[in-house]
């Protein structure tokens, strides 16, 4: 039987993020929002917690915990700003990747730095291709060549997270010419490397304080992580814990907005009673919740599956699909239940909302989720 009590030690992480969410997150999540980025005093103290590899493995420098502890982790984070929950994951998608396709060598190298906390401006930018579909060949934006037995590579980075401030990149390119996700590599490159040129900064309507930019890469010199004996399953893994950290994100925006909305409906009043007391809010309100415990289950049936080693890449797209369903229908509501009040800036429902959406939108779109869900069904029951 799934148990859904986070146990002590995970309530622990939950209450200790809570709290930083609470007192730190939220107090600064507007100004970050205005200057594009999270102000470094937040970056230390968030540092201070020890919580960057929490579900790493001990030998790279992890907490050694399991995957449900970055569930609780990235719910609570985001519950206080999702894009602050974003960008406070430094190691991000390319921490998994060394975790998935390194050696134990590069893995202790490139990861270990995250576990001690004065070194909370370490960062790692990730490149691969511009949908964000864990099988789409055809967006590769980088590509590699191989002469005398070194690697160079050629291409532009979408979306990259700190483009200009990271002190690595982590590149998941194809040969040349080539469309087999079988022949994928991941290169490890270093920030001086020379022929790397860092573009313009993205303008975005949602994650604004998630600082991301274009990179160029040009015969740039490159070392490849070499402890994958199969590519596709060391993607398929990246994305199960990155898919899982997101859905966790769009949950806490989600929970949040319905928060907010419900604490709104008990305070204003209207005909004189609370707006929370009229039957067409109150339904649309327990609507919502539905949707969000619903959600939240499906999410902890996955993340325990899992751990356990039952769970696929499809079984996680079909979480993240259910949880990204649900926020589309919450967190517009929770801006209805405030009317003209959730589209001013005086209240954080309008930024939930645009922020749930587009972290939706970064981990691949619901398309992408919905299209990798029914594979992994379409092959359970039978088909090919």
């Amino acid at each position: 039987m799934i148990n859904f009590e986070v146990g002590e030690d995970l309530k622990l992480v939950q209450d200790t993020i809570h709290e930083f969410s609470l007192n730190e997150v939220r107090e600064i999540a507007r100004e970050a929002e205005k200057i594009g980025k999270v102000p470094e005093s937040l970056e230390k103290k968030y540092a201070e917690l020890s919580m960057f590899l929490i579900d790493y493995p001990e030998n790279v420098g992890g907490a050694g915990m399991d995957v449900r502890s970055s569930v609780v982790l990235y719910e609570e984070l985001a519950w206080g700003d999702p894009a602050i929950a974003l960008s406070l994951d430094t190691p991000g998608f390319g921490g998994l990747v060394i975790r998935f396709f390194g050696t134990d060598e590069q893995k202790v190298k490139y990861l270990s730095p995250f576990s001690d906390p004065s070194n909370f401006s370490y960062r790692i930018g990730s490149v691969w291709n511009r949908t964000f579909d864990p099988y789409d060949t055809e967006s590769v934006t980088v590509r590699y060549v191989s002469k005398g037995g070194k690697f160079f590579l050629n291409g532009t980075g979408y979306f990259v997270h700190n483009f200009d401030n990271d002190d690595i990149y982590v590149v998941l390119a194809l040969p040349e010419g080539s469309e087999d996700l079988k022949e994928l590599r991941v290169f490890i490159v270093k920030k001086e490397s020379p022929g790397i040129t860092t573009g313009r900064k993205d303008d975005k309507i949602g994650l604004l304080s998630f600082r991301t930019g274009v990179v160029e890469f040009k015969d740039v010199e490159a070392e490849v992580l070499s402890g994958s004996q199969d590519p596709v399953k060391s993607l398929e893994e990246s994305y199960i814990y990155f898919w899982l950290r997101i859905a966790s994100m769009i949950l806490g925006a989600s929970r949040a907005a319905l928060e907010y909305a419900i604490d709104y409906a008990q305070e204003r009043v209207a005909f004189g009673q609370p707006i929370a007391k009229h039957q067409g809010l109150a339904f649309m309100i327990s609507d919502m919740a539905i949707l969000l415990e619903g959600a939240r289950d499906y999410l902890w049936e996955t993340a325990w599956s899992v751990v356990e080693g039952k769970a696929s890449i499809g079984d996680v797209a079909a979480a993240l699909a259910q949880i990204a369903v649900a926020a589309d229908k919450i967190c517009p509501d929770a801006i209805q239940v405030l009317g003209g009040h959730g589209y001013i800036m005086d209240h954080p429902v309008e930024k939930w909302a645009r922020d749930a959406k587009a972290l939706s939108l970064l981990a691949g779109s619901l398309i992408v989720f919905e299209d990798v869900a029914s594979n992994y069904i379409v092959k359970e029951n039978g088909g090919k």
